[in-house]
């Protein structure tokens, strides 16, 4: 049986957070906001879409601010790069708080290849921080996980919901899964299920529609100043442990991802993700991001 990993994050940025914002640490779940899978399953992953066609965006950098309760404490920095039908993502996040005295930087690569369907292969997560280092290795097969190394690895826990075999099968990693999400400018993105195995837990996120916000932008990129506001849904399945905060998590309804339409590259962009908690909203928008098609084309949206 393959069990799911703790995430020191969990332990360290989030009693920080607490204590920084004032108040009480935050819970196990209200922690997971920050961790990594959560940031990237919120919605931080660009990529073209149908099938990655010439016309298509075939690069996609991107840099985002991430705040906790007004005040900012890190970013995120995302590319991709497509040759022919496989793809390859890669992340950077950096988190400081306390004037420094905690700092967090985590990285992930993941990679596979679109047909019909996005197909991921692997992915690598790993994060450092002041005094904790953790590494998390997925390959999949067919859309189930094939293999899974977490260094340090998974401590026993009775308290912890199994991943059984039927859990690792129909997910995809959460690069691969807002790659999926993203695919297609022409459509409402936010009528659809996704579900994630980010190395520790299988959970879903249900996207439900919202309405549309008009989004303000620096310059003229020529595109749609509209996006589509998702209600995103956390729905743990197996890999965690069923705690107060967990179920405060997945009975909000205040998780909110908003999805900017690209028709000239035939992508959404994510551009901004808002997690609530007790202690002050968790926020990550969008800064620059810049899209590159095969014939050279360019386009800047800049916030």
């Amino acid at each position: 049986m393959i069990k799911a990993q703790s995430n020191g994050l969990n332990e360290g940025l989030g009693a920080r957070a607490g204590r920084a914002a004032g108040g009480p640490t935050l819970d196990a779940s209200r922690r997971a906001v920050l961790t990594p899978g959560a940031i990237v399953a919120a919605g931080l992953a660009l990529l073209p879409a149908n099938g990655f066609a010439a016309e298509a965006a075939n690069k996609v950098a991107a840099k985002y601010d991430v705040s906790f309760a007004g005040v900012d404490i890190g970013s995120f920095e995302f590319d991709s790069e497509v040759a022919g039908r496989n793809y390859r993502i890669h992340s950077m996040t950096q988190i400081k708080l306390l004037m420094g005295a905690f700092n967090w930087t985590a990285r992930s690569v993941s990679e596979g290849r679109v047909a019909r369907s996005v197909e991921p292969a692997s992915f690598d997560f790993s994060y450092n921080s002041n005094r904790k280092h953790y590494r998390s290795e997925v390959r999949f097969a067919k859309g189930s996980v094939e293999a899974l190394n977490n260094k340090p690895p998974v401590r026993p826990s009775k308290k912890r919901v199994p991943l059984k075999p039927a859990e690792l099968k129909g997910v995809m990693d959460p690069m691969s899964a807002i790659m999926a999400m993203t695919r297609g400018a022409n459509r409402n993105p936010c009528s659809q299920n996704l579900d994630v195995f980010d190395g520790r837990m299988h959970f879903r996120l249900k996207l439900e529609p919202k309405g549309q916000r008009e989004i303000a932008e620096r310059g003229n990129s020529g595109q749609p100043r509209v996006g589509y506001v998702c209600r995103v849904r956390y729905m743990p399945i197996a890999g965690h442990k069923p705690s107060d905060g967990i179920k405060r998590m997945a009975t909000s309804d205040g998780i909110e991802v908003v999805l900017r339409p690209v028709p000239a590259a035939d992508l959404f962009v994510p551009y901004q993700i808002t997690v609530p908690t007790g202690y002050g909203t968790v926020s990550i928008v969008s800064r620059n991001v810049e899209i590159e098609g095969e014939q050279q084309q360019r386009i800047a949206l800049r916030y």
